[in-house]
């Protein structure tokens, strides 16, 4: 799971973005608001506060840390 570093709306959906740590990248991935609504994701909780959430990629979810922040 990687943590996200920022979040950009987009028409059909929200593109989000996290850091590879072993490659030192930067790498996103579109997200449709059906698939976050689906994840019970908050969108305007994702906008305000990426941070508060991390990507799965395994799985292509997006979930909401327990403790918020930057916790993992």
């Amino acid at each position: 799971m990687y943590g996200i570093t920022r979040v950009v709306e987009r028409e059909t959906g929200i593109e989000v973005a996290w850091l590879e740590t072993a490659k030192r990248a930067e790498k996103q991935d579109l997200f449709t608001f059906s698939e976050l609504k689906e994840m019970r994701i908050q969108i305007d909780d994702l906008l305000e506060h990426p941070a508060a959430y991390r990507v799965d990629l395994q799985e292509r979810k997006v979930y909401r840390s327990a403790r918020g922040g930057d916790s993992f």
